[in-house]
């Protein structure tokens, strides 16, 4: 079988910065709860502790790793995104659309593509940190597109309907992942004071299954109820 002719790849030469500053408080916060969980002897806050610590560790090792492992590779058969552990190759038949976007929240941009089943996938080191011409450097992937994929990136109204109602989804998922987690806020300040009051233990009740019920609750009426979610300008899909 004939490899694919490579075309383009791109990794880091600049250090991006701020990147372990962003999980640091994480960090002290998941030590913080597990010395005062081991000070208090509950096993549930042991257990909580311990799954909190895993995470802040797992989320060190990431931000360490992603930027030597991730980069992107564009060559006639697509485009092959690779991330910290994984590597996902998307043919151009998959492809619909290519731009750039500003990251959420910051000034830099950077590069995603998107499929016909509306998935967007960010390329990694492809932004204007790592690429001094960002967008001309997307339009000449989408050259290569055209060439070695017949693409012709013209919108198509069935995927701009499949690409709506995904941007609705995932705005009304995170709305209610916000309900979920305030109703949870309120389930612990009400445990605090029964702790505190010596009124009976509710520790599984406020701490497990109530947040549980809450999260199911709140996310199934977020996956039906999309409609009002889907914001009105398309660059925000």
């Amino acid at each position: 079988m004939e490899s694919p002719e490579a075309v383009r790849e791109y990794r880091k030469h600049r250090k991006s910065p701020g990147q372990l500053g962003r999980v640091l408080p994480v960090v002290v916060l998941a030590l913080f709860f597990v010395v005062q969980s081991l000070r208090r002897g509950d096993p549930l806050a042991r257990s909580a502790g311990a799954v909190l610590l895993v995470l802040a560790v797992g989320a060190v090792f990431w931000v360490l790793r992603s930027p030597r492992q991730s980069r992107t590779l564009v060559d006639s058969d697509g485009v092959t995104v690779h991330g910290a552990f994984l590597a996902r190759r998307i043919p151009w038949s998959e492809i619909y659309e290519l731009d750039v976007r500003k990251v959420p929240k910051g000034e830099r941009t950077s590069a995603f593509v998107r499929t016909v089943n509306g998935r967007r996938r960010p390329l990694p080191q492809v932004n204007d940190w790592q690429v001094e011409e960002l967008r001309a450097e997307v339009a000449a992937i989408r050259k290569i597109g055209t060439r070695y994929g017949a693409r012709t990136w013209e919108r198509v109204p069935e995927v701009e309907q499949t690409l709506r109602r995904r941007a609705g989804r995932e705005h009304s998922l995170s709305h209610g992942v916000l309900r979920a987690t305030a109703a949870w806020g309120v389930m612990f300040a009400v445990w605090v004071v029964l702790q505190l009051t010596g009124q009976g233990p509710f520790t599984n009740l406020l701490l497990l299954w109530g947040p549980v019920a809450a999260f199911v609750c709140f996310l199934g009426y977020a996956w039906q109820h999309w409609e009002p979610h889907v914001p009105a300008k398309r660059d925000s899909w």
